[in-house]
């Protein structure tokens, strides 16, 4: 062929929709040019000539030129990261460090992490690590984000209250807001905590797994008792107070073994302003993998959920019933906003354990390989963030994979659990990555040009969960 089109650049998804992989162009083809996409992948030097001039030759001629344009294109993916500075725009303090609930995929041991003293954040350990903050900043940015993290971080209430009084003096002398969020089992909370979320418009995010024959059975209290009852009447509770629009559910699910839909439509009766779902990770100690048979019934349940959804004629309305990392995903496809990693950790975002330690992410707390340094000495090893720094375009692993530049390679903190290796993808979520991946694009190629033509119109950042 004379024009220099690499066809494995493509991604066939059937029917017959075509996804630029480098510019994350969507289309919906005619048969004729999905078998010449997958004739020319399979051996382009071997395209028959006659099915080039036989079979709607001013089609074929079209869709080559067109194909050629997006080759030219051939977005670029910024990957222009500073790895001799942070540029932080936000952390996580670990106030507490201890927990009352003991769920049963819970990475960090019950909320300790490993630690056996000093569970609870001091005040002296909070200042120093919202100073290292200010210190490592994006100077461009105006807004910091500050993530009360635990354990449970409502065991630790009065210092919240201290560090929140810090940072707005620090607002007075400097030209730049904070912005606060909470991440919370959802079992403690008052009048006086309630009344000072609002007053700080905190974001919250609490832990929901779906209904409580599901809920109970992973998220239990340290004494072995149910706790979906007491979180779904606090939850009540903030949303009659006006919180609702601050609020986000995430459930934590076992794929395969329970109705996905289900869960999903639960935490949507709560109607609040997001709804997330992940499914349960490995993590140091315990690897949970896949059985064939759980495999099988995830994808019977992904394939359920989206049969459903196509067959309904108001589609705008019934896109808004999946949870909001899907609904974001299928922005993603839209804006055609590609990532060439997978999240922020190690680079404008860390944590900060109750004993002043810093690490890459939360998940990383209690891990003495990726502990960077201190708040106290202020002054971290940046070589140990190297491979935080890895592109996915320049990952072996990655690099011929169709979906990489959606996932940006995977959790770094899941990749190293299972293969040791941050930059290593976790083949198990790549595999359940890809094919949701494909039913949102097969749904995405149904949704009306309206509904397209408004989200353009009112086009606001990506949250990228």
């Amino acid at each position: 062929m004379k024009k220099n089109i690499n066809f494995n650049n493509f991604k066939i998804i059937e029917p017959n929709i075509l996804l630029h992989i480098p510019t994350g162009k969507v289309f919906n083809v005619s048969k004729v040019v999905k078998e010449l996409i997958i004739r020319c992948q399979k051996n382009v030097s071997k395209v028959n000539k006659k099915f080039l001039k036989n079979k709607e030759n001013t089609e074929i001629g079209k869709i080559i030129n067109s194909l050629y344009k997006l080759e030219i294109e051939g977005k670029k993916i910024s990957g222009n990261i500073t790895k001799e500075e942070l540029r932080l725009r936000g952390i996580s303090l670990l106030v507490s460090q201890r927990c009352n609930f003991k769920c049963v995929y819970c990475y960090a041991g019950g909320g300790t992490y490993g630690y056996k003293y000093n569970l609870d954040m001091k005040f002296d350990i909070a200042k120093k690590g919202i100073e290292f903050l200010l210190k490592n900043r994006n100077r461009t940015l105006k807004i910091l984000r500050i993530n009360f993290f635990g354990g449970e971080p409502l065991l630790n209430f009065s210092l919240i209250k201290n560090i929140v009084k810090y940072c707005k003096n620090i607002e007075r002398n400097l030209n730049i807001r904070f912005k606060f969020s909470l991440t919370t089992n959802g079992s403690i909370f008052n009048q006086e905590i309630i009344n000072f979320l609002k007053n700080y418009d905190f974001f919250i995010e609490i832990s929901l797994d779906g209904p409580p024959e599901i809920h109970n059975l992973y998220r239990k209290t340290n004494e072995g008792k149910n706790t979906y009852e007491l979180v779904k009447n606090n939850i009540y509770l903030l949303c009659k107070e006006g919180l609702n629009n601050r609020i986000s559910l995430r459930a934590t699910f076992n794929l395969g073994k329970y109705d996905l839909s289900k869960i999903i439509s639960h935490l949507r009766c709560f109607n609040v302003r997001r709804v997330y779902v992940d499914k349960i990770g490995p993590f140091p100690g315990i690897n949970i993998k896949l059985t064939p048979i759980n495999k099988t019934l995830f994808k019977n349940t992904i394939d359920k959920i989206f049969n459903k959804l196509k067959n309904k004629k108001h589609l705008e309305v019934t896109l808004k019933s999946l949870p909001d990392n899907w609904i974001n995903l299928v922005k993603m496809i839209h804006f055609r906003y590609l990532k060439n990693q997978f999240c922020s950790a190690g680079k404008s975002y860390l944590a900060v354990s109750s004993t002043g330690n810093i690490y890459p992410c939360h998940r990383f707390v209690g891990q003495n390989e990726w502990r960077l340094g201190s708040v106290d000495g202020g002054k971290i090893d940046l070589s140990k963030l190297s491979a935080f720094y890895f592109l996915v375009n320049g990952n072996i692993v990655c690099n011929k994979c169709w979906a990489k530049y959606y996932c940006g390679g995977g959790c770094p903190y899941i990749n190293w659990v299972r293969n040791n290796d941050p930059c290593k993808p976790d083949s198990e979520n790549c595999v359940f990555y890809r094919y949701l991946l494909e039913r949102l694009i097969q749904l995405y190629s149904l949704i009306s040009d309206d509904l397209k033509k408004e989200w353009n119109k009112r086009r606001g950042p990506l949250i990228v969960k």
